[in-house]
């Protein structure tokens, strides 16, 4: 999943200089090392996105346990062609 998050990051990133490039109406190839700092940037996010949800998990099934509560095991978040929460029930 982190490889995921990168590349979709990266893309995001190199996406912002080459839009950027379009409304401003400048050739797309000008500055070309921004699109390799632009998705460097993204990838860094992507992952660090990733972390962050990874943590927050961490730190609601903490509370969940503190109050007596199953720990919760997935964000219900969507992939592809299925809903994380319904991926155990088959």
């Amino acid at each position: 999943m982190p490889f995921t998050a990168a590349i979709f990051g990266g893309a995001m990133g190199a996406s912002a200089h080459y839009i950027t490039n379009a409304v401003r109406k400048v050739p797309l190839s000008r500055a070309p090392w921004n699109y390799i700092l632009y998705f460097g940037i993204g990838c860094w996010a992507g992952n660090g996105l990733y972390k962050w949800e990874e943590r927050l998990v961490e730190d609601i099934n903490e509370m969940r346990t503190d109050r007596g509560m199953a720990p919760m095991t997935s964000t219900g978040g969507y992939y592809l062609r299925y809903n994380v929460a319904d991926a155990g029930k088959e």
